[in-house]
C-alpha cells in the first residue's frame, strides 16, 4: 500500500505520525521548505520519501511524479495550492482523496463565500475531509461534507517522546514542584507574548513571588521581547532537547490571540503539565477541562490572565500535580497510532 501526502510545511509531530504510518505502508510526501521561525531538524524516516515542492513547480512534472507513485490514498494539506488541487482531481474517482484543514467556523464573509462555492468546487475534488477536532467539524459541514466523510484527529503530538520526558521528571516534580511557567512557540504578534509577559510581571509584583516564566522559541518579535529578572527567553529548542526544560518547569501557557489548533498543548498535556490557554486555542476542545487540568482566559484581557497567574502561584503543589495527571489522561485520546489508523480507515 502507498499513501501520497501533498503538504505545506511539516513539523516534528508530523514526522512522528509519518514514522508510525510508514511502518504499515510506503509513504511519499511532497512538501515546502521549513519556516525559518521553526527550524526543525529531521531524521530520515524508513519507507518514506520526501520531495521538494519547489523542484516540482511545473504542474506537468508534479502530475507525472504522483502518477508514477500510484498511491492508494491522497492527502492534501489545504486547498490553496493549485498544483495540489489538480493532482487531487486526477485521483478522485480512483482512491480516497482527503482534504485536511484546521480552520474553524468564525462566520467571516470569506468563510461564507467558501461555504457557497465548495459544493461546486471542493466537493468535486475531494472525497473526504480530515480535521483536528470538534471546532473544525462545523466548518467542514458548511463546506458540504457529510458526517460519514469527516474524520477528526488530524494533528497528533509525539506522545511517546513527551511521555518519556514526563517519566524522567515526574518523581522530582512530585517532591519539588517547579515554580516556573513555560511558553513554547514562535515570537510573532498573534501568539500574544507581550500581554503574557506583562500579566506575569504584574502577578509576581503583586504576590512578591519567586515564580518564573521561561519562553522557548524565536521569530520576528525576538528583539522586542520583554526583559525581566524572572523571565527567561531561551530561544528555539529542538523537540528532542525539550526534556531538560520540561524537567525544570511546572505549568504550560499558550496565550494566542488566534490558534486554530496548537499541537504544543497536546505535547505539554502528554508531559503531564497543568495548562493555561487562551479561549482562542482550538486544542483546548480536546485537552483542557477547566479547573480539572487548567484554566482558560480571554486573550485580550491582561487582568484576567494576571489573576490566573496569581491563583496558580498560590496553589498547593499536590493540586498542580493532580492537574498534570489529568492532562496525561486527556493526551492519550489522540496519538500517532490513532492518526495512522484514521488515515487507513478512509474508504471510497
Amino acid at each position: 500500500m502507498k499513501a501520497l501526502f501533498l503538504y505545506t510545511e511539516i513539523a516534528s509531530y508530523t514526522e512522528a505520525c509519518f514514522k508510525t504510518l510508514a511502518a504499515k505502508m510506503e509513504l511519499h510526501v511532497v512538501k515546502y521548505p521549513l519556516n525559518k521561525e521553526a527550524p526543525f531538524v529531521f531524521s530520515p524516516v524508513p519507507n518514506c520519501t520526501y520531495y521538494d515542492r519547489l523542484q516540482y513547480q511545473d504542474p506537468v512534472a508534479l502530475g507525472e511524479l504522483c502518477k508514477t507513485i500510484n498511491p492508494d490514498w491522497v492527502v492534501v494539506s489545504g486547498w490553496v495550492d493549485k498544483g495540489y488541487r489538480e493532482v487531487a482531481k486526477s485521483f478522485k474517482k480512483r482512491v480516497p482523496v482527503i482534504l485536511t484543514m484546521d480552520n474553524f467556523w468564525q462566520g467571516s464573509l470569506k468563510q461564507y463565500a467558501w461555504s457557497f462555492i465548495s459544493p461546486f468546487y471542493l466537493r468535486r475534488i475531494f472525497t473526504h475531509i480530515w480535521v483536528p477536532g470538534k471546532p473544525q467539524v462545523e466548518y467542514a459541514k458548511k463546506l458540504g461534507f457529510k458526517d460519514r466523510q469527516i474524520k477528526t484527529g488530524f494533528y497528533s503530538a509525539d506522545v511517546d517522546l513527551y511521555g518519556h520526558f514526563y517519566e524522567l521528571s515526574k518523581d522530582e516534580k512530585q517532591n519539588h514542584f517547579p515554580h516556573r511557567f513555560i511558553y513554547t512557540g514562535r515570537y510573532v504578534p498573534f501568539k500574544n507574548i507581550q500581554l503574557m509577559c506583562e500579566a506575569f510581571v504584574d502577578a509576581v509584583n503583586e504576590k512578591k513571588s519567586d515564580w518564573e516564566l521561561w519562553c522557548t522559541g524565536t521569530g520576528e518579535w525576538w528583539n522586542q521581547r520583554i526583559q525581566h529578572p524572572q523571565i527567561n527567553h531561551i530561544g528555539f529548542v529542538q523537540p528532542c532537547d525539550m526534556g531538560k526544560y520540561i524537567a525544570q518547569t511546572g505549568v504550560f501557557i499558550l496565550p494566542s490571540l488566534a490558534e486554530n489548533w496548537g499541537v504544543v498543548v497536546h505535547e505539554f498535556a502528554a508531559a503531564g503539565f497543568p495548562l493555561i490557554c487562551s479561549s482562542r486555542v482550538g486544542a483546548t476542545s480536546a485537552f483542557l477541562q477547566i479547573d480539572k487540568n487548567g484554566f482558560a482566559f480571554n486573550p485580550h484581557n491582561k487582568d484576567e490572565l494576571k489573576k490566573i497567574f496569581v491563583h496558580v502561584m498560590a496553589m498547593n503543589p499536590a493540586a498542580l500535580t493532580a492537574m498534570g495527571n489529568c492532562s496525561r489522561k486527556l493526551a492519550a485520546g489522540i496519538t500517532p497510532e490513532t492518526w495512522a489508523e484514521t488515515m487507513m480507515s478512509f474508504k471510497l
